[in-house]
């Protein structure tokens, strides 16, 4: 997905696994639990335009919810079931 600004996609995770998102040229990253009220997997720089990733284990059932900023560039979003 090419992107620029923020935005957040959600995924029914299908299997335990792991939630992964990596992003070029980003601001931040972040994945959640969408049940969750905070973000405890976030990786943020203050300078743009950085290559960033994060991942979560995630349980089946559960909605993950990657979340991006960033100037330009593209962002990835996976789940790979364990």
């Amino acid at each position: 997905h090419t992107a620029t600004g923020t935005d957040a996609f959600i995924y029914v995770a299908p299997a335990d696994g792991v939630a992964w998102i990596y992003a070029t040229q980003a601001i931040f990253v972040g994945i959640r639990n969408k049940a969750q009220g905070d973000w405890p997997t976030l990786t943020r720089l203050q300078q743009p335009g950085s290559n960033l990733g994060a991942y979560m284990y995630i349980r089946k059932g559960q909605q993950v919810e990657y979340h991006y900023g960033m100037s330009a560039g593209m962002v990835y979003c996976y789940f790979c079931p364990i």
